[in-house]
């Protein structure tokens, strides 16, 4: 965050096109680098590839010191950040996975949504205060370090993955495509993905709305906005800490169901009643449930998943949700323009009403076409037990 501050505040000066650029070549660095993340991770340990990915990001920060007052080498530094971050995050996944897998990860990834709330938003701080004093090459720098921490970090924990390992013991495919295709497999992980896009791309609009919202609509000045917005950053790392608590594919689910809902009602009722306290109290209720969102469909993804192939299931769904946040903010400009901020936000909670519903369905028929389980079993068994490139047709 630091150097994404930094960057952005270098490139005010040469306009607002750069800084669409910028951001521009980060999302599409993360696009192309969490599928080649995922097949890295499904064919390399895990452990020393984090530790590549981090150096070769302290490597990229350090290079671009040198060049931070040329705008093109900027934002292709930032594109390779992207991709570079994006492997990182895969990695972050499936190892985060493996430290807390007596419970599909949920303990493991509740932390690291929280951590990576409270350091998006200390960053975000850090990186004001740091490019309007010290200057953008002391953000590089920062994160450079920040970097090379990080690395010597990893190298130390025990935990590790070998996907050598389980390619010896099930018929992996090598291809890209295939953690798509694992996907595709399975029916619960499908919708459950597809739902979590759509809301996430209402989410996306009702964020890119809150600015006139809170100036336009409710009449109140830039502090009051960015109280507003920290207050979702607080419902994050409070719906994380909530989401410790829930153990099995059934109360996963639930959570998810209870998230959407709340999620809608909380636009809802902000666009109804526009005023900074509504606004506030709506945003940590929002942003609780993002942070359930995000958990639980990370979690399914873990326990529904064959071991063979976790890294490139993992970037799918990454890949996925990179795609429905471009969406909403490529989105978000016209919405607002057209429809106002109180309908928009109508819009967005109308959004996530469809995909509520249609996951509601798809649990029923699980629930209706699934056997039994056994005494003490709570988890639902993953669809394949291996990694394939294409799905399976049924045996006749």
């Amino acid at each position: 965050m630091l150097t994404l501050v930094g960057l952005t505040v270098r490139l005010h000066d040469v306009g607002p096109g750069a800084v669409a650029t910028l951001f521009a070549a980060g999302t599409v660095g993360g696009v192309l680098g969490t599928p080649v993340g995922g097949r890295l991770v499904d064919r390399y340990r895990n452990r020393s590839l984090f530790v590549l990915v981090l150096i070769a990001q302290a490597v990229t920060l350090s290079a671009l010191i040198a060049v931070a007052s040329v705008p093109a080498a900027v934002i292709a530094g930032l594109a390779i950040m992207g991709m570079l971050g994006a492997m990182a995050t895969t990695c972050t996944s499936v190892l985060v996975a493996r430290l807390t897998a007596e419970d599909d990860g949920v303990r493991g990834f509740s932390w690291l949504s929280t951590a990576r709330t409270a350091g998006a938003m200390a960053g975000t701080l850090l990186g004001g205060v740091v490019a309007a004093g010290p200057g953008l090459e002391i953000a590089l720098a920062i994160d450079a370090g920040a970097s090379v921490v990080q690395a010597f970090l990893i190298s130390r924990i025990r935990t590790d993955r070998d996907p050598r390992v389980h390619d010896r013991s099930a018929g992996t495919s090598r291809r890209s495509l295939a953690g798509l295709a694992q996907l595709g497999q399975d029916g619960l992980l499908t919708v459950r993905l597809a739902a979590h896009v759509v809301t996430m791309t209402a989410m996306t609009i009702a964020l890119a709305n809150e600015i006139f919202l809170v100036t336009g609509v409710m009449r109140q000045n830039e502090v009051v906005y960015g109280v507003v917005v920290t207050c979702w950053g607080v419902g994050v790392m409070a719906g994380a800490v909530v989401t410790r608590r829930l153990k099995g594919v059934d109360a996963l689910l639930r959570a998810y169901l209870v998230g959407t809902g709340v999620m809608a009602a909380a636009f809802a009722v902000t666009a109804l009643f526009p005023h900074p306290v509504v606004n506030a109290v709506a945003w940590i209720a929002g942003g609780g449930c993002a942070a359930v969102q995000n958990v639980t469909l990370m979690a399914l993804v873990q326990n529904r998943t064959p071991e063979a192939c976790k890294g490139r299931v993992h970037s799918a769904a990454g890949t996925c949700l990179i795609i429905a946040n471009t969406a909403g903010y490529l989105s978000a400009g016209p919405v607002i323009s057209s429809a106002g901020p109180r309908n928009t936000l109508f819009i967005a909670a109308a959004l996530i009403v469809p995909a509520t519903l249609a996951m509601v369905v798809v649990v029923l028929r699980e629930r209706a076409g699934s056997e039994p389980a056994a005494p003490g079993n709570t988890s639902s068994p993953p669809i394949s037990a291996r990694c394939s490139a294409r799905p399976r047709r049924p045996a006749r």
